[in-house]
C-alpha cells in the first residue's frame, strides 16, 4: 500500500512544484518553500533528537519536552520542526527548526541524513508514511507521543489499514491520550507492547507569563471593561460571533471583543466584517503600546499572542467549533482561569472540551441566539463567572502528568543509545 500510497503522492508532485514557485517568489515565504521541497537542509548534527509536532499547539508541546531534554541530555544537539509557518514560530529556538517537507519518497531520507537522530518524536497524530518509513529503515527509534485518532477519522484510517499497519509496526512507543484512543491505534495494528496510556500533554502546558497591565492597556481594557476572546475562529463563524456581539452591547455597552482568526491570511475580511457592521475595529498590531485603545473590536493579526491574550480575557469562546471544523484547544483559555464556551463540533478535541463541559468551566453553544445567552449570563453573574473559570482552572490541574509520564518514556529510548 506504501508503493500506491507514492504512486499517488508523485501524482500530486507537479502540484506541489508550482505551488512552491508560486509562493516562493515571496521573500516572506520562500525559506518556507525551499524547505518543503528539501532545497534547503538543515545544518548537519550528530546524534540528534528530533521534535516534530503540526501547528501551534503541537509547537508548543515540543518546546515543553525540548526544556526538559535539555536539560537531561545537554549533548545531545535538538531539531525542531512543525508543518505550518505559525507553528515554526512558536518552537523553541534550539538547534535547529524547520518546516517539515512534503512526505515525498526520498524526501525524509535527505533529512535524516543530515540530522542524523538518535530518536524521532512525533506529536499527536503525525503518521506521515514515508517520513516513518524511512526513519525505521534508518534505525531511528521513533515514538508517538500524546498520541490520538480522531474518531471520525477512523473509517478512512480503517480503509487504508494495509498502509497504516506497517507503519504503526515500526513505532516504537505509543503514548495515547486516553484508553479510547489507545484501542483504536491497537485496532488499526499497533502492536499492544508499544501502547501505554500517558495522557493529554497540553493539559501540562503552563499558562504563558504575562504583563497583564500592558496587554490591557494596549486592548484598551480598564477597570471593570469587561473582554471577550474569540479564539482560532474559521471562515462563517465571524458573523456569528459578531451577531451575538451586538446582542450583548445593548447591556454590556463597554464590552470588548477580540476576534483571532485560525488563519492570518484572512484578518483582512474579519476586520471587513467587523467594519461592516458598523463597529470602530482595529489590527492588534497597529494598536498603541503605550496609549489605550478605545475600540469595539480588535482583530488579531500575529502569530503566536493568542495563548497570552486569552489571560486578559473575561470569557473565551474557542472557534472551529461552531462550523464542522473539528474545534480547537479549550485548554489554553481554561490554563488561564478563564471560562470556555464552544460550540457543537469538537471532534478533534472531544476530551478535553467533554471533561471542561462535565466539570462546569465550559458551556456549549449552537448558534448567536445561545452565544450571545451564554456569554450575558456569565457576565451578568460574576459569580457565575468566578465558578466556572475555577472549575476550568480545577480541570487542568486534575488531569495533568502526562509531561512527566511522556518525558520518562522517550527519556529510556535515549539513554538505551542507538541500535
Amino acid at each position: 500500500m506504501l508503493a500506491l500510497y507514492n504512486t499517488l503522492a508523485l501524482a500530486a508532485k507537479p502540484l506541489a512544484l508550482g505551488w512552491a514557485a508560486w509562493h516562493g517568489r515571496n521573500p516572506d515565504r520562500a525559506r518556507e518553500c525551499a524547505q518543503r521541497m528539501v532545497r534547503e537542509l538543515p545544518e548537519p548534527l550528530v546524534g540528534s533528537i528530533w521534535l516534530h509536532g503540526a501547528s501551534v499547539g503541537e509547537a508548543r508541546v515540543v518546546s515543553t519536552l525540548s526544556a526538559l531534554l535539555v536539560k537531561r541530555f545537554p549533548s545531545h544537539p535538538q531539531a525542531v520542526s512543525a508543518i505550518t509557518s505559525s507553528g515554526l514560530g512558536q518552537l523553541p529556538d534550539v538547534g535547529t527548526r524547520f518546516i517539515l517537507p512534503f512526505d515525498f519518497r526520498g524526501y525524509p531520507a535527505r533529512l535524516l541524513q543530515r540530522l542524523d537522530p538518535r530518536l524521532l518524536v512525533l506529536v499527536e497524530t503525525e503518521l506521515w508514511p514515508n517520513l516513518i518509513h524511512e526513519a525505521s529503515a534508518a534505525n531511528v527509534p521513533i515514538a508517538l507521543v500524546s498520541a490520538r485518532l480522531a474518531p471520525e477519522r477512523m473509517s478512512r484510517y480503517r480503509r487504508w489499514s494495509s498502509l497504516y499497519r506497517p507503519l504503526l509496526e515500526r513505532v516504537e512507543v505509543i503514548g495515547a491520550q486516553t484508553r479510547e484512543d489507545a484501542e483504536r491505534f491497537e485496532s488499526l495494528g499497533a502492536p499492544a507492547r508499544a501502547i501505554t496510556v500517558t495522557g493529554n500533554l497540553k493539559y501540562d502546558l503552563a499558562a504563558p507569563r504575562i504583563d497583564r497591565a500592558a496587554l490591557e492597556r494596549r486592548l484598551g481594557k480598564w477597570a471593570g471593561r469587561p473582554v471577550w476572546v474569540a479564539g482560532s475562529t474559521r471562515p462563517g463563524e465571524e458573523p456569528i460571533v459578531l451577531e451575538a456581539f451586538e446582542v450583548l452591547r445593548s447591556s454590556f455597552r463597554n464590552l470588548l471583543l477580540v476576534l483571532a482568526p485560525r488563519h492570518l491570511e484572512r484578518v483582512e475580511a474579519v476586520l471587513g466584517l467587523a467594519r461592516d457592521g458598523g463597529w470602530d475595529v482595529a489590527a492588534w498590531s497597529s494598536l498603541d503600546r503605550v496609549a489605550p485603545a478605545r475600540h469595539d473590536v480588535v482583530v488579531i493579526d500575529t502569530l503566536g499572542e493568542l495563548a497570552s491574550i486569552y489571560g486578559v480575557a473575561s470569557i473565551a469562546f474557542v472557534g472551529g467549533s461552531l462550523k464542522p471544523f473539528g474545534g480547537h484547544s479549550p485548554l489554553e483559555p481554561a490554563a488561564a482561569g478563564v471560562p470556555v464556551l464552544v460550540g457543537p463540533h469538537t471532534d478533534h478535541f472531544e476530551e478535553p472540551a467533554r471533561k471542561l463541559v462535565a466539570a462546569g468551566g465550559a458551556r456549549r453553544v449552537t448558534d448567536a441566539v445561545d452565544l450571545a445567552a451564554a456569554v450575558n449570563t456569565w457576565l451578568a453573574n460574576p459569580e457565575l463567572r468566578d465558578q466556572a473559570a475555577r472549575a476550568a482552572r480545577e480541570t487542568i490541574r486534575a488531569h495533568a502528568g502526562a509531561l512527566q509520564r511522556t518525558f520518562d518514556t522517550i527519556a529510556a529510548i535515549v539513554d538505551r543509545g542507538p541500535a
